[in-house]
C-alpha cells in the first residue's frame, strides 16, 4: 500500500478549519485553531506544549479539510 501526499490542502466552503485538537501532558484536550495553510502544510496556533495533535478524531466529525481534488483529508494524529 502506498501513501499519496496532496499538493494542496483547502477548506471546504472556504470557512475556518474545523477538526484539530491537542492533548497536553495531563491528558487534557483543547480545540486548536489554524493560523494558515501553505500548500499541503497546516500551521496551527499552539498556545502551550502539547503531547499529541489530532485531526478529525470525533465520533461524528465536521472536519473540513480537502485535497486538491476535493477528497476529504483522512483522520490522523501526530505525537509531539
Amino acid at each position: 500500500m502506498s501513501s499519496i501526499t496532496p499538493k494542496n490542502i483547502k477548506v471546504l466552503g472556504g470557512k475556518e478549519v474545523i477538526g484539530f485538537q491537542g492533548m497536553d501532558n495531563n491528558g487534557e484536550f483543547e480545540v486548536l485553531h489554524v493560523k494558515e495553510i501553505k500548500g499541503n502544510k497546516v500551521i496551527l496556533f499552539n498556545p502551550k506544549s502539547l503531547s499529541k495533535i489530532y485531526y478529525g478524531y470525533q465520533a461524528f466529525t465536521r472536519a473540513n479539510l480537502m485535497n486538491e481534488e476535493s477528497v476529504p483529508v483522512s483522520t490522523f494524529s501526530i505525537k509531539n
